[in-house]
């Protein structure tokens, strides 16, 4: 069974990346196994979505009584995770609502931005 990690939101930088505060110290953690639309978008379509992105999983970080981390690995200087916020994952609602695609590998404009649509 996985164990999980309380944390303290400090802030989110966009749809996939937040700072969190962990045993009083502070970490960035970027979700883990979603592709979620960049803010520096290759069309406007994505633009539009990741800025969604970002007030959607700052909406529902900031409601949360309780946030917790299932860490799935590391580099240099951030945290892959799962995120809970009061029992559910958010990397799934960002699925669910759209904002996010299932991803384990980089990002892919084109989901985003279909042929034609340009920034």
């Amino acid at each position: 069974m996985t164990s999980l990690v309380l944390a303290i939101l400090l802030s989110c930088i966009d749809g996939q990346t937040c700072n969190f505060q962990v045993d009083g110290q502070p970490v960035k953690v970027r979700l883990a196994e979603v592709a979620v639309p960049e803010m520096e978008a290759h069309c406007n379509r994505e633009h539009h979505l990741a800025r969604s992105a970002r007030a959607f999983l700052t909406d529902a970080l900031q409601r949360a009584s309780r946030i917790e981390l299932d860490i799935r690995g590391k580099d240099k200087d951030q945290t892959f995770a799962i995120v809970y916020a009061d029992g559910k994952s958010v990397n799934e609602r960002l699925i669910h609502y759209d904002f996010a695609v299932p991803s384990k590998g980089d990002h892919d404009p084109m989901v985003w931005c279909p042929k034609g649509l340009t920034p």
